[in-house]
Parts: structure tokens; sequence; C-alpha cells
């Protein structure tokens, strides 16, 4: 989503109103683009890893502070990425956008990707686009215990959290 200025050079991290489109650049960078029009923020989400997390938190950032009736949508095309990341996106949209979110699914949303296009209240998939659910992977190290223990936690906590933000979602 990276744009260039007419003397050719990167355009990220700009924010900047035009009278033509009435929408202002809020957080731009290589895998996510955050825009602001009117009472609605719209949001273009490719990949959620580690790697992009100052982006990550900076998009997050900008969505707490919706004000009350400002409307979300958010524009899918991602290979996925890290649960972790992913569920700081749910944790945000329930908490500041309520019931006011719409989720598209504009060509692909794979792994974390499908995940957050079911955190929409209302969903949009066009008839090409792609959807792909898979179970999780993990990891852990240290002592027998301790690994096991952890093993344990994460499943049964991403099996409730999948379950009921995916499974018994109505």
């Amino acid at each position: 989503y990276s744009k260039i200025d007419v003397e050719g050079n990167k355009m990220n991290d700009v924010v900047k109103k035009t009278e033509k489109e009435k929408s202002t650049v809020i957080v731009e960078g290589e895998n996510h683009c955050l825009f602001k029009e009117e009472n609605t923020f719209r949001l273009f989400l490719g990949a959620f890893c580690s790697e992009d997390l100052k982006n990550l938190n900076r998009i997050i950032n900008e969505l707490m502070k919706a004000e009350s009736g400002e409307n979300l949508e958010v524009f899918i095309n991602s290979h996925g990425g890290e649960v972790y990341e992913g569920i700081r996106f749910l944790n945000t949209f329930e908490t500041f956008f309520q019931k006011r979110v719409t989720t598209y699914l504009d060509n692909f949303g794979f792994s974390m990707g499908a995940f957050v296009f079911c955190f929409g209240v209302q969903r949009v998939a066009y008839p090409y686009s792609t959807l792909m659910f898979h179970d999780y992977s993990t990891g852990a190290f240290g002592k027998f215990n301790d690994i096991h223990e952890t093993l344990n936690f994460s499943r049964k906590h991403l099996y409730n959290f999948f379950h009921d933000h995916i499974v018994s979602k109505k």
C-alpha cells in the first residue's frame, strides 16, 4: 500500500487530506493502511506479523480514538499471521466499535485473515474471494511439565476463543 509522491519519494506515515477525496491517510505501511473519511475508518489489512508490529500498534492506537457512532470498514487481503496479533484487532473492534464493523473479503483471507473476516458484524465476500481456515501451530520450550502446561493452556484458550467468536457467533 505504499505510495510514491510526484518527486518519487515514498510517502509512508504521511497524514494528508485532499479536497477531492475528503479522506485522511492516518497510518500507511507495507502491509496495512488506515484511512478516515467523515465518520468511517477504512482499514486495509495484509499480514499479521511481529515484523510489522509498529504499524499494527499505530493502527490500533488510532482506532482506539474512535468516537461514538463512528464505523469501521475492514478490507482483508491477507495470508494470515500471528493469532495473538489478530485477537488484538477483535478486542479493539468489540471495545471501540461494538456492532459497527463491516468486513470485506477483498481477495483472500487465509488463517488469521479468515478469522478477522468473521469478526465483522456485517461480512461481504465477493464471488471469487477465497477463505481458508486451518489448525493453528504453536511451539514451546523448557522443562517437560512447563511445555505440557503451556501447550494445554494454549489449546484450551485458543479453542475457546475460536468457538466463542467463530463457531457460536450469532
